[in-house]
């Protein structure tokens, strides 16, 4: 069965849409380029943690939603795949 791995901030896109942000404007309000943030929407790249509070304050949410796929979000893996947490707890046998 293939594996598809979580990465990035999955409710970032839906959250900066839902609060009126453009890519161009959220990245202006957090002092990054444009490019970082597609990257962070994306999973290519990663916030610093520090940027994170500002982040979920300007989007009116937590910072755990900003991690949450929205409920309506579609899936692109293959219908068998295997939905595997990047950094897996250490309740999964992968960490024992």
């Amino acid at each position: 069965m293939p594996k598809m791995y979580v990465t990035g901030l999955l409710g970032l896109p839906a959250r900066r849409k839902a609060a009126g942000y453009t890519q161009e404007r959220l990245s202006a309000a957090l002092g990054v380029t444009r490019v970082a943030l597609a990257q962070w929407e994306t999973g290519r790249a990663w916030p610093s943690a520090a940027l994170l509070p500002k982040m979920a304050d300007l989007l009116l949410c937590s910072i755990d939603e900003l991690y949450e796929a929205p409920e309506d979000a579609s899936c692109n893996a293959a219908p068998d795949a295997e939905i595997v947490p990047l950094h897996p707890d250490s309740t999964t046998e992968e960490a024992r």
